[in-house]
């Protein structure tokens, strides 16, 4: 969803269209907004629905790091095995599996079957697809479903040894009760408290705009006109990377660009963990 058309840029700018291209425009606007977001950091400002595990602290609260939530679904630490999986590749040295990121990465040392591969988890709607999809690979990967559900769930865990022995993996089981949900501000409370540990606790819900704050529209829309203006100025400006708003503005590199709109954003900075 982009947060604003070359017509609500028009409505912010009403003679740009004497001055600037419809292209240009156009092409513009989506970099303004990767600058933004960069800037905000982890916070998406877009309504996402979000599987993730996160850190328990052993207090009442878990703060998220995508808010407004729009719908809240299930948080819990409880988990059960859901698969097994071993690596039986004859001549083998050593073959492991982690999950992380989304991610489940498969890696055999060693033998012909020798290889390192990632599978997104999200691709598979069942641990039964999933199960066909990583067999499939012909590297020497067995998978047994204990109990089925949704891959893009599974726990993150580090790299465990599996050469002809199962690693166990686990997905979330028995939702929490008790929970309230401070929507506004993304804060999980629970009176008993969360269990501390390393990404143990399990959340399930929906968070971001539908519509995009006028705020936001707003600071976009000026920023398109700065992006615009400074080419113009200066046609050697180029916008190739934009990690950390990196592009370059008459051969200096750097973000400035976002510099006065930085206490207007402020608001929509993320500083959270979880």
């Amino acid at each position: 969803m982009a947060w604003i058309t070359e017509a609500n840029f028009l409505s912010f700018f009403p003679g740009s269209s004497k001055s600037f291209t419809t292209a240009s425009m156009t092409a513009w606007i989506p970099v303004a907004e990767q600058m933004i977001e960069s800037f905000i950091g982890e916070r998406e400002m877009e309504e996402t629905e979000y599987w993730s595990w996160v850190d328990g602290w052993g207090t009442p609260n878990i703060v998220l790091n995508q808010y407004p939530i729009t719908d809240f679904y299930e948080a819990t630490c409880e988990t059960e095995d859901a698969i097994r999986i071993q690596n039986n590749s004859a001549g083998a040295n050593e073959s492991f599996v982690s999950v992380h990121n989304g991610y489940l990465f498969l890696e055999v040392q060693g033998s012909t079957n020798e290889s390192s591969t990632g599978v997104l988890l999200s691709t598979y709607s069942t641990l039964a697809l999933l199960e066909t999809a990583v067999e499939a690979l012909g590297t020497g990967w067995l998978i047994t479903v204990d109990n089925e559900g949704e891959p893009k769930t599974i726990k993150p865990r580090s790299a465990g040894s599996c050469l002809n022995v199962n690693t166990f993996l686990e997905t979330p089981y028995d939702a929490m009760e008790g929970i309230s949900v401070d929507k506004n501000s993304g804060v999980l409370h629970r009176y008993q408290g969360f269990p501390k540990g390393n990404q143990n606790i399990f959340v399930h819900y929906k968070a971001g705009y539908t519509t995009i704050p006028a705020q936001l529209q707003a600071i976009c829309a000026r920023l398109v006109w700065k992006l615009l203006n400074e080419t113009k100025r200066d046609p050697s400006m180029r916008h190739e990377k934009l990690d950390d708003y990196e592009y370059t503005i008459g051969g200096a590199a750097g973000g400035g660009a976002l510099e006065e709109f930085k206490d207007e954003l402020a608001p929509f900075i993320s500083y959270r963990t979880g």
